[in-house]
């Protein structure tokens, strides 16, 4: 029983991780200047950036089978932002924003 649920839990983290690794590299929306990078090392999405006029790190808060959520306070303009990136069966991401930006942006790949 006890190997039973040992290898239940290392399939579900193997998944989860498999649909996060998807995730990473460089999106993009119409709506804005930035592109976002999601930079994957060692089993997990390590680092998300938004690279444009000013380069934005985004602090990973919360991390889920197809979902990560960041937080971020740009100290130029003391603006202070949730983001939640939703992968898309259709190879897409949809960014939710709460907080002093509010609103919904479906992101696809970036392609310059």
């Amino acid at each position: 029983m006890k190997k039973l649920l040992l290898l239940t839990l290392v399939l579900f983290t193997l998944t989860s991780t498999a649909q996060l690794r998807k995730i990473e590299g460089a999106w993009s929306h119409e709506k804005t200047e930035y592109v976002t990078a999601f930079f994957y090392s060692k089993g997990e999405i390590k680092n998300i950036e938004y690279i444009g006029p000013d380069k934005l790190i985004w602090k990973i808060v919360n991390k889920g089978r197809k979902f990560i959520t960041t937080t971020i306070r740009n100290e130029k303009n003391g603006h202070k932002v949730v983001a939640k990136y939703e992968l898309n069966e259709d190879d897409t991401l949809t960014v939710t924003f709460i907080g002093d930006y509010k609103g919904v942006l479906n992101y696809t790949r970036y392609n310059e």
